[in-house]
């Protein structure tokens, strides 16, 4: 598992490969950025539900959904008591 600190110029920085693959915030439990062979660039949670199955869901898109975006949804996601993603909006589909 790939960590770094997310910064502008870091994320700016990364690059697409052949297979999709994801970068994982220093800072943050759960946020991560994945990459597509495309370039595009997904903000991601990793969150364990209650069951204890380990889940993702997409947060937004960078560049339009900046890394103080991420950090805050992503913090909102995760102690939410009944469902993790409860009332947290994102304009990407479920993973």
């Amino acid at each position: 598992m790939v960590k770094i600190r997310f910064a502008d110029g870091a994320v700016f920085g990364l690059k697409p490969r052949k297979i999709p693959y994801s970068v994982h915030d220093s800072e943050d439990t759960g946020l991560l950025l994945r990459v597509s062979p495309q370039g595009r660039k997904t903000w991601m949670v990793n969150y364990r539900s209650k069951t204890g199955i380990q889940q993702q869901r997409a947060l937004g898109k960078f560049p339009k959904m900046r890394i103080a975006e991420a950090r805050s949804a992503a913090q909102k996601a995760l102690p939410a008591a009944d469902h993790p993603l409860a009332g947290v909006e994102s304009d990407v589909p479920l993973v």
